[in-house]
């Protein structure tokens, strides 16, 4: 049999005076730090000894006479070691590993301290449970059927800081709370009053009033009062009062931003921030920021930002919007400013519009700088420069300035007029004749 490594320090015995030991009285009321008084015994470890002893022994020959001598013998005696907290009942305390209970530590109800962890200072209460290496120190308390294992660390507060059937394997420390069936894995780590509850897994960090709760995973950084709830994944960081109620967050949320619980991806290059808002079928590669809308089947490319902008509806953005409006599937590379772009036209990469509209697949600027301010470009039509004008109807128009060209028209600059050309036969050469005329 396994010897015993812990008895009530009631219950020992002094070897040499065959007396208990003085000053020690248990049980008796004590007070916990977190689930109040309770009649408890304080426990000292069993430290062996060998003692050598000697006992009569009596010799009787064959004519009956008895002779008596004395033997010398070995025995193992008890002497009691390092005195440790308060528990309740054996039963709080396993008798195998190295656990123990320092002086500042409380077992009650069905609470119970296992393996080699260490309760160096707080409470074990209800029906918790504390084991492998983990500890538990500053006056916290473990509760309700809650696991702390594994090599977790709980600490910092005194204060129930782990309760409900929450499991810990990491680290629960300066007032941080971890409950609900929350589960801190061993990398994760919550502090600075961060609230760990509901369904939510905390693999990264949960700092500065951080709150992940519902069915959130957390793997990277939630600080500065941000929250994940719901169905929220987070890879990357939440930050300043964000909220992430859904999706993949493997970049940055920021800024009093809110996520709904819809298909959203920001990847780890993309960020929401200053107010953005997003809605279901996004994903975002760049920056939405500063009044930023983004709605239904947007992607934002790595090189996009949304600025006091909308991008709806299937738009494709991986240039820059600012106070501009895009949906009905328009592809923008350039830049959009104060402008309209939608119904799957293009602005090429080094594009630029301003003030003006471009629709129904029109295509300006392509890959070459071309620009467009003031006008209107719509029809599939195909421009290269043009200010304050109109084009429409599968026009191509390489400069333009106050003027107009419709229904197939193909010029290379054209200045205050205007030009209706039915025939879509037109040679180049030919319609420059048309409009290379000064008014």
């Amino acid at each position: 049999m396994a010897k015993r490594k812990f008895k009530f320090v009631e219950d020992f015995i002094n070897p040499d005076t065959g007396q208990p030991y003085e000053g020690f009285h248990s049980p008796q009321n004590v007070s916990s730090y977190n689930f109040g008084m309770f009649e408890g015994h304080q426990i000292a470890r069993i430290e062996y000894e060998e003692k050598k002893i000697k006992v009569p022994k009596t010799i009787v020959d064959g004519k009956g006479n008895a002779t008596t001598t004395e033997e010398e013998k070995t025995i193992t005696v008890e002497r009691m070691g390092q005195v440790g907290g308060w528990i309740e009942k054996m039963e709080n305390l396993s008798q195998d590993g190295e656990c123990w209970v320092e002086d500042g530590g409380y077992i009650l109800g069905g609470g119970f301290l296992y393996g080699d962890a260490i309760l160096s200072s707080g409470d074990i209460g209800e029906f918790a449970r504390v084991g492998d290496e983990a500890e538990v120190t500053d006056s916290c308390g473990i509760g309700g059927n809650a696991h702390v294992f594994g090599k977790a660390k709980v600490g910092g507060s005194q204060r129930i800081a782990v309760f409900g059937t929450a499991r810990v394997r990491g680290k629960v420390l300066e007032n941080a709370t971890v409950f609900g069936n929350a589960f801190v894995g061993e990398t994760g780590e919550a502090k600075g009053k961060a609230e760990i509850s509901g369904d939510s897994i905390l693999m990264g960090i949960a700092k500065d009033n951080a709150n992940v709760s519902g069915r959130a995973v957390v793997y990277g950084t939630v600080t500065k009062s941000g929250a994940v709830s719901e169905d929220g994944f987070v890879g990357g960081t939440v930050d300043k009062n964000a909220v992430v109620n859904g999706g993949v967050i493997q970049g940055t949320v920021t800024d009093d931003v809110v996520v709904p619980k819809s298909n959203v991806l920001v990847t780890r290059k993309g960020s929401l921030v200053k107010d953005a808002s997003i809605q279901e079928n996004v994903a975002v590669d760049g920056t939405v920021n500063q009044g930023g809308k983004a709605s239904g089947n947007v992607l934002v490319g790595e090189r996009g930002n949304i600025k006091d902008a909308t991008a709806a509806g299937n738009t494709f953005l991986d240039g820059t919007m600012f106070e501009a409006t895009a949906q009905g599937g328009p592809y923008i590379g350039g830049s959009l400013s104060r402008g309209t772009a939608y119904k799957g036209s293009r602005i090429g990469q080094d594009g630029l519009v301003g003030n003006g509209v471009v629709m129904d697949g029109a295509n300006c600027g392509g890959e070459n700088g071309a620009s467009m301010e003031d006008g209107c470009v719509l029809i599939g039509t195909n421009v290269g420069s043009m200010a304050g004008g109109s084009v429409c109807v599968a026009a191509n128009v390489a400069s333009m300035e106050d003027g107009s060209v419709d229904v197939g028209g193909n010029g290379l600059a054209l200045y205050g007029s205007m030009v209706f050309v039915e025939n879509e036969d037109l040679t180049p050469g030919e319609a420059a004749a048309i409009v290379e005329v000064e008014p």
